[in-house]
């Protein structure tokens, strides 16, 4: 059966878009080891992977929002009220905020790096770009470690404490239940007719 899906809540959105920038974040150095290896298609290579970069920042900006609302709501939950959890939290938090500013700072990096050429067009057939290149894949190596370390930290939420996003409104979860409680009312209605 067809239906609109309900957009979720605020806090609910951050289970749904914290694996955007993880994928593109993690993508991205990588790119920027193929355009030392393949010199004809450096510079498109080089802007493709800026566009990772700044789309990933930018989701990685939105995940550290949404997951500050999700663990505004974490707090005012009475099953979540143990000191153990709330620095479990605090931890995930405060990983998720580094990581951020890591990528922000390392995005900015590198769209200075591809403006340089453009400033000074000499520069690009100098032998300096790909230390350059090698230099920036390094840099981003402890990025990536403290994207995993995040990533590890969220999932001891959900698998160790059980902190589960209220992705949907009530009135969209009682709706749902309300047609799975008729589906299987049918069911039951249909097994007894062809039982008769």
């Amino acid at each position: 059966m067809f239906y609109v899906p309900t957009i979720p809540k605020w806090q609910g959105l951050h289970v749904l878009i914290v694996h955007i920038p993880i994928a593109l974040l993690v993508v991205a150095p990588f790119l920027v080891l193929l355009a030392v290896v393949i010199p004809p298609y450096r510079r498109g290579i080089a802007v493709s992977t800026l566009v990772l970069l700044v789309i990933g920042t930018l989701g990685a900006w939105l995940a550290t929002a949404t997951g500050g609302a999700a663990a505004h709501a974490a707090f005012h939950n009475p099953a979540y009220h143990t000191q153990q959890i709330r620095e479990a939290i605090h931890h995930h938090a405060d990983l998720g905020e580094t990581t951020r500013d890591v990528f922000t700072v390392l995005s900015i990096l590198f769209f200075v790096m591809l403006m340089v050429p453009v400033i000074k067009p000499a520069w690009a057939k100098t032998k300096v770009v790909v230390p350059a290149l090698l230099v920036f894949f390094v840099l981003c190596i402890p990025g990536m470690w403290l994207m995993a370390d995040t990533g590890d930290a969220g999932g001891m939420l959900v698998h160790k404490y059980g902190l589960k996003a209220d992705v949907f409104p009530k009135s969209a979860s009682l709706t749902a239940d309300k047609g799975n409680s008729s589906s299987k009312g049918e069911h039951h209605t249909d097994s007894d007719g062809d039982g008769d």
